[in-house]
């Protein structure tokens, strides 16, 4: 059986009508992540957020966005 082309990315107006954040994260989710990684050590954070939210991530996610909100 042959593999599919690729289809690449693309842009879709709906995640911009939605507000959607760049990457795979929803606001909701980055919200509780940069939440929790401001409370807490990362890896407790990647804990807590794999138990209420029911997603996995890692120490290195958590840190890079509540260090982008902090900064910002």
């Amino acid at each position: 059986m042959p593999l599919a082309r690729s289809a690449g990315q693309g842009f879709f107006p709906l995640d911009e009508e939605l507000a959607l954040l760049p990457g795979s994260l929803t606001p909701s989710l980055q919200e509780a992540l940069v939440r929790l990684g401001a409370r807490m050590p990362f890896r407790s954070a990647v804990q807590e957020l794999a138990f209420l939210k029911h997603v996995t991530t890692t120490e290195a996610t958590v840190r890079r966005h509540a260090e982008t909100a902090g900064a910002a």
